[in-house]
């Protein structure tokens, strides 16, 4: 003997284009939904617009972002229903693990209304004009969810974060050649070039007004010309400084003349590619500020300066 079991389904008012939920136009400040993926066959459809060369992010949070709660999958579908970017895991920026949730960033060539998808990691083959196709079955199948979309903020163009790019201090001499600038954004990177003759010493020092919490925390890099590192400092005090706080100072005995240079950055900045401009570290404390760099040759026989 045996029974069966009849349950019908419930109907997924949201898993089409058609019933896609509105978000408008995107912009830098987030549309924020929260939801669920309530059967394993469910799908939440989400409408926006953007115009040509808009960048977005498109983020998943849950409160576990791992076992027992919700695997979530993003698809994302032109006009035409047709799929033009999907994620499966993914850490969104400030985000520094990756577990079940969601995350891509995608660059729209061409302006108008798209649509995202939001289901779980194994029903990823559904129909985004019909709302067929569903997969039924598999783990972290249900569970609630934020979705965030947001027009990604890119950091400008950093046009002196490389040797090509430098500015230049000139031959450094006894009396101090002085800089004012500013890391701003956390991904700056100032980049300044000079030139030394054999046998010099020369201290490089960077001020701030707090040298503390509240403003930068500075990082110096000294490359040669070939783009490798010479030396570098976090925090240091510099001759006639009795404190030791965020502001970095270096002292350098070169053994060739030449050019070389000097690299000002964050201390959570601090492995950036002098030849490209790469490779830079986003996010930190103390990562943006004003500072005073001050270089300067240091006399034959002296020990201390500045």
């Amino acid at each position: 003997a045996y029974s069966i079991t009849l349950q019908a389904l419930p109907i997924d008012s949201d898993d089409a284009m058609s019933e896609a939920m509105l978000l408008g136009a995107v912009t830098t400040t987030a549309a924020t939904v929260d939801s669920n993926i309530a059967t394993d066959i469910d799908v939440d459809m989400y409408r926006f617009t953007v115009t040509a060369g808009q960048v977005v992010d498109f983020d998943i949070d849950t409160a576990l972002n791992g076992p027992g709660g919700l695997g979530s999958y993003l698809r994302l579908f032109n006009a035409l229903g047709q799929q033009i970017d999907a994620n499966n895991d993914a850490a969104a920026p400030g985000e520094s693990v990756v577990g079940f949730d969601a995350y891509m960033r995608h660059t729209f060539a061409a302006g108008g209304t798209y649509y995202l998808g939001v289901s779980n990691a194994n029903n990823t083959l559904y129909d985004a004009v019909t709302g067929g196709y569903d997969v039924a079955g598999g783990f972290h199948s249900i569970g609630t969810y934020r979705v965030i979309v947001q027009s990604a903020t890119i950091a400008p163009l950093d046009n002196d974060d490389t040797l090509a790019e430098t500015t230049s201090l000139g031959p450094i001499t006894t009396t101090p050649t002085s800089v004012t600038s500013a890391i701003d954004p956390d991904t700056d990177v100032d980049m300044y070039r000079f030139e030394i003759t054999a046998g010099q010493t020369i201290d490089f020092d960077i001020d701030t007004v707090q040298n503390g919490p509240g403003g930068l925390g500075s990082y110096i890099r000294l490359f040669n010309s070939a783009g490798n590192e010479l030396a570098s400092n976090n925090d240091a005090a510099a001759p006639g400084e009795s404190t030791v706080g965020f502001d970095a100072y270096l002292r350098y005995t070169f053994a060739s003349a030449g050019t070389y240079y000097v690299g000002v950055s964050n201390l959570n900045n601090t492995a950036y590619s002098p030849i490209t401009g790469n490779n830079d570290t986003a996010g930190g404390f103390y990562s943006v500020g004003n500072y005073d760099l001050r270089v300067q040759a240091i006399p034959p026989g002296s020990s201390t300066s500045m």
